[in-house]
Formats: structure tokens, C-alpha cells, sequence
């Protein structure tokens, strides 16, 4: 009975927050809380709907277990944190799937028991929060344009079928993505190169940073990784385009350097074992090298024998032996929506021509319906059945959605000011993540849910054109424009 009332009572609250979340998305922005409206209704509706007819399907004695017709992934998650959640926390072992994710849930059990609609709550919860960051940060100033970028990414959040359909089950694609949107923001508030924030570092973005990354990370560490090496060559160009205009700047480069270490931090943690299973292939021909030119040093300085006459083998690493490695698993691994081509199998492909094709082969499935490619002979396989239907109108909205992002940030290009650096990161994540993803995933049924983190980035792209200043309020009524930068600056 206490545990009933704990349940009701944990729900109404949750109710209470999801109303106050309508609530502040409408005070500021009214189409963007329409959007929110229809998203969440759509959550609400499918994952209740498949929690109560599971409840309703079952006996008494058996009802209990994860519902058969989740994802294989959420089974697996919902009966990890299951037991964590019953057993302890240390039950979730580091190199096991997503840990940090099954430790999540397995707390939010601990509250709702393991209900699937209890499951299902966490993900209704994380989406409110993440349009609740979104409306918060685009509409500081209180702007027509502020409105206009929080309608469009919260938007192009809450109307995803991909994501409407994720967050009905115990899986980890919401809390991922909100992980993501708030290392954007916080980034946004790091990388501006308004003259006041040149001077000082922000304590909450760069937590806001360090949770996102390690929470990421502990989820997919690969991403992590990207993040940090795209955001170290983006903040690396941009030093070398300021060195060349005037002297060393050194305030920024103090600035990147606690940035990339708050980054790299983040995924050192949230990876765990997985940090050195991507890391280790990377360094391997730099460590290999450096320790036979330390070899031919003290040979030299007469220490003892080197190997200066000899040529190290370099192991088996780099980027590009990774990738092979990540696409030769989806291409053993079978499955009735295997896209892999014979021709393009890993026992042919040794030439770039043959990495092209793969690589373009994966783009087509990503921003491609796939009935379209089946019909001329592209992709050929037997799974999928009425499912890739549903796939090809998603497929038709990420289009729609990153084209409109894309077009909205272009006509205003001349409102990034300082935050072409974020643009820049988050172009080239989406960029680089569609075609890893692409090449990498044969299997479409994977795809289907992994080519959100190409297209997720350039959602949060508008981001970038938010007049997001706190020195005063926008003169609306005078044009929705900027204040004049005299008056921005001048001393309170």
C-alpha cells in the first residue's frame, strides 16, 4: 500500500512538473509550447498505450519482465536496471552496455519500481527538461528571432518519430540527446567572443560541459571522443586565425585549454574501459615511434643498445583501422535488414574507391527512404516489412527538419557574430557522424535509431543565431533588433 501511494504520489508530481514546463515554454514562446504540446501528448500516448496493453495482456503471476515488443536493446537495459535497482548499483558493471544509463534508470526504479510506464516517465521527463533549456536560452532577450529558434529546435525535437518511438521504451536515445543539447548551451555561453566573456570562465557551463560529456560518454564513448577532437581542431584553427591578425591571445588560449580539458575529463570518466578501447589505437603508432626514437637517443648517448637500424611495426591502429573494424562487425553479425553488398564485403574492400562507395551507399540510407533505394536495386534485403514504412517518413522529416535548419541559419549568418566557432563544431560533428554512421551501420534496423546523431546536430544549430546577451532588454517594439553595442557596454 505505501508503496502505491509512493507511486501516485511520484506521478503527480511528475505531472505537476510537466505542466509548469508547458507553462514557461508558453510564457515565452507560444509555438514552440504547441510543438512541446504535440510531442509530448505522442509520447504519452504510445508509451502508456504499450505499458497498459501489456498490463492488460498479462496475468496476475505474469506480467512481470520486459515487453517483447521493445527494441532488443531496451529489454536488455530494463532487465539490467532491474536488477541494479534491487541488488545495488555495483551490479552495473563498467564494460557492460551503456552503464551509466542502466545506473540511471536503475535509480529511477528505485522510485517507481519497475513499472514500464515508470520506465516510460524518465524519458517523458528528460524530453520537458531539454525544451525547458532550449526556451530558456533562446528567448533570454525576449526577441521575435529568440521565439523563431526555440519553435524550430524544440520542434524538430518534439515532432521526431524516431524519437517519439525511442521514448516509449527503456531506452537511452532521449537522455543521450538532452546530454548533447546541453553541452550545446553550454558551449554557446564558452565560445562567444563577446569582449566580456573573453575574461572569465563560467563555473555552470563548464559543469554543464562536464555532465553532458561524461554522461554521453558513458553511453556511446565514441561520441564523446568526437566531440573532443572536432572542438580541439575547430578552437586550434581559431587560435592560429587570431595569432595571425595580432599578438598571441593568450586569454583565449586559456580559455580552450581548460575548455578541452573539462572535455577530455568528461570522457575519460564517462568512458571507462571504453575510453581505452577507441583511445589505445589512436596512440599505439604514437608510442611506438616515440619509444624507438628514445632508443636511438640512448644509443647514441652510449646508455645501451637502441634500435635505431630497425623499423618498428606499427600496430594495428589509426582511425581508419577502427572503422573497419566497427563495419566488419555489423557485417558478420547478418540480420534480415543487412545492407552490406557482396561487392563491398571485407573480403574486397582494400581499394578507396571500395570505402567510397560504402561510405556513399550509407548516406543514401541515411537521408534516403529506404523503399527508394530497394526499388532501384541500391539496397537489397528481406526484413523490415511494414516497419520500413514508418522508417521512410522519418527519414523524409530528418530531411525536412536539418534542410529548415540549415536555410534558417544561413538567412541569418550575419547574426552568428561570435558564435561561428559552436557552428562550426556542430556542422562538422553532424558531417563526420553521418558518414561514420553510414558507413559503419550496415544493418538498417540499427541505423534506423543511430542516424540521429548525425542529424541531431544540426537541429541544434539555430542555436547559434539566438541574441542570447543579458545586458538589458530588446527594444521589441522598435524592430526585434539588437541593442546598440555603446549601450551594451557601457559601465551599469
Amino acid at each position: 500500500m505505501l508503496e502505491f501511494a509512493g507511486q501516485t504520489a511520484l506521478a503527480l508530481v511528475a505531472g505537476g512538473a510537466l505542466l509548469l514546463s508547458y507553462r514557461r515554454i508558453r510564457r515565452s514562446a507560444p509555438l514552440a509550447a504547441h510543438l512541446f504540446t504535440i510531442g509530448l501528448l505522442a509520447r504519452l500516448a504510445i508509451g502508456l498505450g504499450l505499458a497498459m496493453s501489456w498490463l492488460a495482456a498479462g496475468t496476475p503471476n505474469g506480467i512481470d519482465g520486459p515487453d517483447p515488443r521493445w527494441f532488443p536493446d531496451a529489454q536488455m537495459y530494463y532487465v539490467a536496471a532491474v536488477d541494479a535497482a534491487a541488488n545495488g548499483l555495483g551490479r552495473v558493471e563498467d564494460t557492460e552496455a551503456s552503464p551509466v544509463f542502466v545506473r540511471t534508470l536503475a535509480l529511477w526504479m528505485r522510485f517507481t519500481g519497475d513499472t514500464h510506464a515508470g520506465a516510460h516517465l524518465l524519458n517523458v521527463l528528460v524530453f520537458a527538461g531539454l525544451c525547458v533549456g532550449i526556451c530558456v536560452v533562446a528567448t533570454r532577450r525576449g526577441d521575435r528571432r529568440g521565439q523563431q529558434v526555440a519553435a524550430l529546435v524544440i520542434g524538430a525535437f518534439a515532432l521526431s518519430p524516431n524519437l517519439i518511438i525511442l521514448a516509449s521504451q527503456p531506452l537511452k536515445d532521449t537522455l543521450f540527446f538532452g546530454a548533447l543539447a546541453c553541452v550545446a548551451i553550454s558551449l554557446e555561453e564558452l565560445l562567444s567572443d563577446d569582449p566580456v566573456r573573453l575574461v572569465r570562465l563560467c563555473a555552470v557551463p563548464l559543469a554543464g560541459i562536464l555532465l553532458g560529456v561524461y554522461v554521453m560518454s558513458g553511453m556511446r564513448a565514441y561520441f564523446g571522443l568526437m566531440i573532443l577532437g572536432l572542438l580541439g581542431a575547430v578552437l586550434a584553427f581559431r587560435a592560429l586565425m587570431l595569432t595571425s591578425r595580432r599578438a598571441v591571445p593568450w586569454p583565449y588560449l586559456a580559455r580552450a585549454a581548460v575548455l578541452l580539458a573539462v572535455v577530455w575529463l568528461g570522457c575519460r570518466i564517462g568512458g571507462g574501459p571504453y575510453y581505452s578501447l577507441f583511445v589505445d589505437p589512436f596512440l599505439a603508432p604514437v608510442t611506438v615511434r616515440l619509444d624507438a626514437a628514445v632508443s636511438r637517443v640512448r644509443e647514441a648517448a652510449g646508455f645501451g643498445a637502441g634500435t635505431a637500424s630497425t623499423t618498428p611495426a606499427v600496430p594495428d591502429g589509426g582511425l581508419l583501422s577502427v572503422v573497419e573494424r566497427s563495419r566488419r562487425g555489423f557485417e558478420t553479425s547478418g540480420g534480415a535488414t543487412n545492407m552490406a553488398p557482396p561487392e563491398l564485403d571485407r573480403s574486397t574492400r582494400t581499394g578507396v574507391m571500395s570505402r567510397l562507395a560504402g561510405a556513399l551507399l550509407g548516406l543514401g540510407a541515411v537521408f534516403v527512404p529506404v523503399s527508394l533505394l530497394r526499388a532501384t536495386g541500391l539496397v537489397t534485403f528481406e526484413g523490415g516489412g511494414r516497419f520500413l514504412l514508418l522508417t521512410d517518413v522519418d527519414t523524409l522529416y530528418l530531411d525536412g527538419a536539418v534542410a529548415w535548419c540549415l536555410v534558417f541559419v544561413w538567412r541569418r549568418r550575419t547574426a552568428i557574430t561570435g558564435g561561428w566557432t559552436l557552428a562550426a563544431v556542430l556542422l562538422l560533428l553532424g558531417t563526420v557522424g553521418a558518414v561514420l554512421v553510414g558507413y559503419v551501420v550496415t544493418n538498417y534496423g540499427t541505423l534506423f535509431r543511430l542516424r540521429l546523431l548525425a542529424v541531431v546536430p544540426f537541429w541544434l544549430l539555430p542555436l547559434v543565431v539566438a541574441d542570447r546577451s543579458t545586458f538589458g532588454p530588446t527594444d521589441v517594439a522598435a524592430g526585434g533588433g539588437t541593442q546598440d553595442s555603446r549601450e551594451c557596454h557601457r559601465p551599469a
